[in-house]
């Protein structure tokens, strides 16, 4: 795809995980949304922190994917994103690594609505593949994620099962689902 490249889904990830704790007016965050030219583009859509306009408190997919997500047997539907098939491949779907759904939010600002997982190297083919990181989002929770996905013969969905985890260790949290890449 020509144009400007999409924040990859482990960039996102990565800054979720170590982005400070901000302090600012809930009136400076609202998020970004997105246009049919974003949505048609499956774009990734930032917004800077308020206070220092470098870091994203927001990240909105835009595009086609969606996603069904249990988290502890409580079930969301998450609609608005991409998948991810890797630098230099979006416009190929023989690849893929990764998907971006939805709306995913860094501290001070409220959880989002949304779901981020990626693993390396892409796939190529069906395949159950361990994901190297993952943020859910839903009402009142982030739940950062471990766990393993199943790439459907098709690359353009699949299902996960994941398990949420801290730094200290387990959650207890268990997060299932399946998407498509729309």
């Amino acid at each position: 795809m020509i144009g400007r490249m999409r924040l990859p889904v482990a960039a996102v990830v990565l800054l979720l995980a170590t982005g400070p704790a901000w302090t600012t007016s809930p009136a400076a965050l609202t998020p970004p949304r997105c246009s049919p030219t974003d949505t048609k583009h499956q774009k990734t859509l930032t917004k800077p922190e308020p206070r220092n306009g470098q870091l994203p408190i927001y990240f909105r997919f835009c595009g086609p994917a969606r996603a069904r997500v249990r988290v502890n047997g409580r079930a969301y539907d998450i609609q608005g994103g991409f998948c991810y098939r890797g630098p230099g491949a979006q416009a190929s779907k023989r690849k893929l690594m990764g998907i971006g759904i939805g709306l995913i939010a860094n501290k001070p600002a409220r959880p989002g609505f949304g779901i981020t997982f990626f693993w390396v190297p892409p796939s190529t083919h069906a395949a159950l593949v361990a994901i190297d990181d993952s943020e859910i989002e839903v009402p009142g929770r982030r739940v950062p994620a471990s766990g393993s996905v199943t790439v459907a013969k098709s690359l353009n969905s699949g299902s996960f099962r994941l398990y949420g985890r801290t730094e200290s260790g387990l959650t207890g949290d268990r997060v299932t689902g399946t998407w498509t890449c729309g």
